[in-house]
């Protein structure tokens, strides 16, 4: 497994979708980068990164089109509302502008006061 890359289990990825549309070939290889970054915080090809791999190359073999996309909402979902406190009335220019920070913690103190 040592002299596998993702760019090579890729190309065995379109061989093993090679009847499939050219869609369904697009949304698995970015399905099998979007899982396997998830799950590994170093992609780099190890064998635990390996097995992943195939693993998922077997599950998008056996049914690549019941896949969602990753990052898209699989349901419509509730919007989300506007914060209530915010006043928009004089934000017609639609330019960002950022509120004052209010609190930064406690002061640093740099020096001691001598007394006496």
């Amino acid at each position: 497994m040592h002299g596998l890359t993702l760019s090579l289990l890729e190309g065995v990825l379109l061989y093993v979708l090679r009847r499939e549309e050219r869609e369904v070939q697009a949304r698995a290889i970015y399905i099998l980068r979007y899982t396997i970054r998830k799950e590994f915080k170093d992609i780099r090809n190890n064998s635990d990164v390996g097995r992943a791999l195939w693993k998922h190359i077997n599950e998008l073999r056996a049914n690549p089109d019941t896949w969602p996309v990753p990052g898209q909402p699989k349901t419509a979902g509730k919007k989300r509302k506007r914060a209530s406190g915010r006043n928009d009335d004089d934000d017609d220019d639609g330019e960002f502008r950022p509120q004052p920070v209010r609190s930064m913690g406690k002061p640093v103190k740099t020096r001691k006061s001598r007394t006496g």
